[in-house]
């Protein structure tokens, strides 16, 4: 069959500009991330051991947790698992959570899926936008948008957090009321899936977020509160806990913060620590 010599090139235009669009989205998709040092980051990822597609997502999640400042939180839902899995593992306050940034409009979809990325409250990356992670990323971390006011989180105590509330640097109506949430998350899970769309694979998941709470009310004063937390369990269970101020659940992520479990005593010395003091007997 003879090809006409404008369909040929008509041809090889099409899949040199195809050629382009591929190279283009790599490059954004290797774009470095903008991350300021002394602003934190929050990074929500929505997402669920019993979803294929959210393998990706949770990889960036383990990679972005690496930095120190940028404070992630894997969020594992629970309607996306219950039906399919005989022991689902999501929470159902994360799934609460994802509908409250739904029902303020912060999410870009019109359905509620995984994986779902919500940065500083208000910049959503849905699992079309995931291959260009960075570019959306860097639009929220380094644009003109007011960042979080850092939230200082200590121990008090081996069950006791101080949280120190921030002092806003603009002034708010003596109406505004905003909300503290404590989350507690777990450092790393691996399983081994046997079943669902993941069935074979052992997967390692990052700051899984294991439970949510809330705190306290603020006024945009500084001040600092004590939350009795319970002493942390430690081994594989290790953690910590992050702070987040919204004024309404889904909205703005106004302040946050984040600290690392307690740090246990080693048992020898615990064990070494407590023996006590003999005195010897007074001769006869």
């Amino acid at each position: 069959m003879k090809i006409h010599p404008g369909t040929y090139f008509l041809c090889l235009f099409v899949i040199l500009t195809a050629g382009l669009g591929t190279k283009t989205a790599l490059a954004q998709s290797r774009e470095e991330l903008v991350i300021h040092k002394d602003v934190p980051v929050v990074v929500e990822l929505f997402t669920s051991t019993n979803c294929g597609a959210c393998m990706e997502a949770d990889r960036i999640l383990y990679d972005l947790s690496k930095n120190k400042n940028v404070i992630t939180l894997g969020c594992h839902v629970d309607y996306w698992d219950d039906q399919t899995l005989e022991n689902p593992t999501g929470l159902e306050a994360c799934t609460y959570r994802q509908w409250t940034y739904k029902a303020s409009g912060m999410m870009s979809k019109a359905e509620v899926n995984v994986p779902y990325f919500i940065v500083n409250g208000r910049q959503s990356i849905d699992r079309d936008k995931i291959r260009i992670f960075n570019q959306f990323f860097n639009l929220e971390s380094s644009g003109g948008r007011r960042p979080p006011l850092p939230v200082d989180l200590s121990w008090k105590d081996q069950e006791t957090l101080y949280v120190t509330l921030p002092d806003t640097t603009w002034r708010l109506d003596d109406q505004d009321s905003y909300s503290v949430w404590l989350l507690r998350y777990q450092d790393s899970v691996v399983k081994k899936l046997t079943e669902g769309q993941t069935a074979g694979r052992v997967l390692r998941f990052s700051n899984v977020v294991k439970s949510s709470k809330h705190i306290a009310k603020w006024h945009g004063e500084k001040r600092t509160i004590e939350v009795p937390v319970g002493v942390p369990p430690g081994g594989s269970d290790r953690g910590g806990y992050v702070v987040m101020i919204h004024q309404l659940n889904g909205s703005d992520v106004i302040g946050a913060g984040k600290v690392m479990d307690y740090k246990m005593p080693d048992k020898k010395s615990v064990s070494s620590a407590a023996q006590p003091e003999v005195t010897p007997k007074p001769s006869q």
